[in-house]
């Protein structure tokens, strides 16, 4: 990882996860798998930078450099999926952010893609609705939200971001015990936690 490269690698990939994300809203069937890829260049490049130059310029080796910037990459995966969670399920006033944001734009988050793959004939189409619409009522946002419980999705979510957070966490078992680590784990931790 050179520091220069790196950093120009990653105004890349984010360009190359904002093309993904708008492609994705074009697409009528994305999977986890098309989802996580855009979620990686697009957040997870966006921390695992950072972390990959303060290991550089705190001295780290290139394996050190190499596991901090695979750990924040999966982080930075873990929050997103998690903030996925909260568009869909959090309260605004909890949140302190509008929710349903991704279905009033058209974007598929992990929680409405899982939905569209599991859900009946009547359910996808009522979700697909939505997401043409650009825009998600009260009483629709409701409706959505029991379908999301009755499929699982919002627990799938929850699920593939403590995953993603414990293979983060598994990254750093090069590093020695340090306050540093503790607080890199600590906010591994803090990014699937947390509800605001």
């Amino acid at each position: 990882f050179c520091l220069s490269r790196g950093l120009g690698d990653v105004y890349k990939r984010q360009v190359q996860g904002e093309f993904l994300d708008l492609e994705l809203t074009r697409k009528r069937t994305v999977t986890v798998e098309d989802y996580l890829e855009m979620v990686r260049l697009k957040t997870g490049a966006l921390l695992a930078a950072p972390a990959a130059a303060g290991a550089i310029v705190g001295g780290a080796s290139m394996e050190q450099v190499e596991a901090l910037y695979d750990f924040a990459e999966r982080i930075g995966c873990a929050y997103q999926v998690q903030d996925d969670v909260l568009d869909v399920m959090g309260d605004e006033e909890r949140i302190g952010k509008p929710v349903f944001v991704d279905l009033k734009n058209g974007k598929r988050n992990v929680v409405l893609i899982h939905a569209l793959a599991n859900g009946s004939k009547a359910e996808t189409t009522f979700l697909r609705r939505l997401l043409k619409k650009g825009s998600v009522s009260r009483a629709e946002a409701s409706d959505a939200r029991v379908v999301f419980r009755r499929l699982g999705s919002p627990v799938y979510a929850r699920e593939l971001a403590v995953r993603l957070a414990d293979e983060g966490r598994g990254l750093l078992s090069s590093l020695r015990p340090s306050r540093a680590k503790d607080a890199l784990l600590e906010l591994s931790h803090v990014a699937v936690r947390r509800y605001a």
